[in-house]
C-alpha cells in the first residue's frame, strides 16, 4: 500500500519528517474535493485529458486555502516557510470540507497540518519549506536533487496570480 510523505527542505535536500499510510489520503482525496466543486463530478482518475483540472487552481471559485492545500500535491510544490502557520489552518479547513461535501470519510489533512504548525515553531532556521509526496510511487521528494529538479513556492504562485490581474 502506499503512503504519503511529509519532507522538510532545505537548499540541498529533502528530509522525510512524517508519514502516513494510504496515499489516497492526501492527494486524491483534495483532488475529489476540488472536481466535485468544479462540476459536481468526482475527479476521473483515468482515460480522460486531465490538463484542465490541474489549472483549477486559477480558477475564482475556490479560495486561498482550497488553493493551497490542492497545489500542495503537485510535483515539486513547496509549502514555503514563512506560510507553514497560514498552511496548517487551511488543511485543517479543507480536512473538514472533504468530509462535509465528499464520499470520503477520513483523509490526511488533518495530520499534514499538524506536521506543517509543528515545523513552524520548530524549524530549522535553514529549512525553506515543506514538500508533500502523495504517493509513495513516484515520489519527487524522496530522491530530490535541487540541480535536477526546481521546487517551486505555492503561496508564491497563488500571489502571482493578484499580480497578473492587476496589470
Amino acid at each position: 500500500m502506499s503512503y504519503t510523505s511529509l519532507y522538510a527542505v532545505y537548499k540541498t535536500k529533502a528530509v522525510n519528517v512524517e508519514e502516513f499510510h494510504n496515499g489516497s489520503g492526501s492527494g486524491p482525496a483534495i483532488w475529489d474535493y476540488i472536481s466535485i466543486k468544479h462540476d459536481g463530478n468526482k475527479m476521473p482518475m483515468f482515460g480522460k485529458n486531465l490538463d484542465y483540472f490541474w489549472d483549477l487552481w486559477k480558477d475564482s471559485k475556490y479560495d486561498r486555502d482550497e488553493k493551497a492545500v490542492f497545489m500542495s500535491t503537485f510535483d515539486n510544490a513547496l509549502i514555503e516557510i514563512d506560510h507553514l502557520e497560514e498552511f496548517s489552518k487551511a488543511c485543517l479547513k479543507i480536512h473538514d470540507n472533504i468530509i462535509k461535501h465528499t464520499e470520503w470519510q477520513w483523509n490526511h489533512f488533518s495530520d499534514i497540518g499538524e506536521t506543517a504548525l509543528f515545523l513552524h515553531r520548530n524549524h530549522d532556521h535553514r529549512c525553506i519549506g515543506l514538500g508533500i509526496g502523495c504517493t509513495s510511487v513516484c515520489d519527487p521528494w524522496e530522491c530530490w536533487k535541487p540541480k535536477e529538479k526546481e521546487c517551486w513556492g505555492v503561496y508564491a504562485e497563488i500571489d502571482s496570480l493578484k499580480t497578473e490581474k492587476k496589470c
